[in-house]
């Protein structure tokens, strides 16, 4: 892992064409902003993690299909 020390205001850059600033350094948390081009596709970590998860799903089990009918049921109810 490569790590880089920013103040707020500097950036770096990932290739040529995306570029990565610090907006804001808080308590517990750094705000950061991308400049990308649009065909780049940027997810936080824990989506992209569930996306991964999604696709390695067997969506055809029985099971799945049930506990996403017991999902959509919640949700329709407005219960959480």
């Amino acid at each position: 892992m490569l790590v880089f020390r920013r103040q707020p205001g500097e950036s770096f850059l990932i290739g040529k064409d995306v570029e990565v600033r610090i907006l804001q350094v808080g308590r517990g948390y750094v705000k950061i902003g991308v400049i990308a081009p649009r065909n780049v596709e940027i997810y936080r970590s824990e989506i992209a993690q569930l996306n991964r998860e999604a696709a390695a799903t067997d969506w055809s089990n029985p099971h799945v299909a049930n506990s996403l009918r017991k999902l959509l049921d919640l949700l329709k109810s407005g219960r959480r």
